[in-house]
């Protein structure tokens, strides 16, 4: 597992991001491809972008932490012990919240955590 923080004349692009097509892919086996889009948040505001995968018995993580320019300012992407994706995804914010505390505690800067699992989102509401 790592983190680490990227500097400010580190700006990446969506097109840097997303930059090869066949990379971002849901259902690899159907032949589906996914739309994958960024929305920037608010000026001001950082963004974390969280994801977790569970293929077979490997889960993972991911995040990525941008403001409303997609200046990176820190990454993180590893192996998790969770037992579906649900749990990935939730332990996944945790890390995401806790790098956004060690990061930013100097300053008062809103932060927007964005993943894509609804049955998270619903108990999240709770």
């Amino acid at each position: 597992m790592w983190a680490r923080s990227v500097h400010d004349d580190c700006i990446f692009s969506e097109v840097d991001w997303w930059g090869r097509h066949k990379d971002c892919r849901s259902g690899r086996k159907l032949g589906r491809v996914r739309d994958c889009v960024w929305d920037p948040p608010p000026t001001g505001w950082l963004k974390f972008n969280v994801a977790g995968v569970v293929v077979e018995e490997v889960v993972g993580c991911g995040e990525v932490l941008r403001d409303e320019k997609g200046v990176v300012s820190a990454l993180f992407s590893g192996k998790c012990g969770a037992c579906g994706v649900e749990q990935v995804v939730v332990m996944t914010i945790k890390v995401a919240t806790e790098i956004f505390i060690d990061l930013m505690w100097k300053v008062n800067v809103p932060l927007i955590v964005e993943f894509e699992l609804s049955s998270v989102s619903d108990w999240l509401k709770y």
